[in-house]
């Protein structure tokens, strides 16, 4: 049921196979580089934030490492092929034919915008949702290139949300106080 519903997703928002100039040149700019983006949204809170946006940005940050080690895992136990591989469609970003789910750049912006969405202040959220928006956007691109499915970004978008539960749960890294643990190690940007 799923499958089937991506697929038809995806044959809507795909690009035609004669897809070129400014149109081909901005989607494959963004679906590639947008993701350097990303990190930008939490940046701000960190240098310039008080208590509560800097521990916001320190969670997304551990949120996204956490998101992106469990899309490895994920993608290296579940081979999911790519669309260009099983459909006449073009590979517009040459991309590997690796497995497509989750996206990666999917769970990295997502992750640090969902991050950033649950903290306590408002210019947190806001940064979050812009990081959100950005993960949306990045995956629409993505799609539309042939990359992933839309399942994938869904998928992206839930791994994302798993990893900023579980940084932000009572045993999460923001709890841990001393030095020799990873989120003890970061206090330094919380606590200056």
């Amino acid at each position: 049921m799923f499958e089937a519903l991506t697929d038809r997703l995806f044959d809507a928002i795909a690009a035609a196979s004669t897809l070129a100039g400014g149109s081909l040149t901005f989607a494959m700019l963004w679906a590639q580089s947008a993701v350097y983006l990303g990190p930008c949204p939490a940046r701000p809170p960190l240098d310039f934030g008080a208590h509560a946006e800097r521990r916001a940005a320190v969670d997304a940050g551990f949120s996204s490492l956490l998101a992106l080690t469990t899309a490895v895992i994920v993608s290296s136990v579940w081979m999911h092929p790519r669309p260009f591989t099983v459909l006449p469609i073009r590979n517009y970003l040459n991309h590997t034919p690796d497995s497509s789910f989750p996206s990666d750049h999917g769970t990295l912006l997502f992750a640090l915008g969902f991050a950033l969405l649950i903290s306590t202040s408002r210019p947190g959220r806001q940064f979050g949702s812009l990081a959100v928006v950005l993960g949306v956007s990045v995956g629409w691109a993505r799609i539309f290139l042939g990359a992933h499915y839309p399942l994938d970004i869904v998928g992206a978008a839930v791994v994302a949300a798993i990893a900023v539960l579980v940084v932000a749960s009572p045993g999460g890294p923001h709890n841990w106080r001393t030095p020799d643990r990873l989120g003890g190690a970061s206090f330094w940007l919380v606590d200056r």
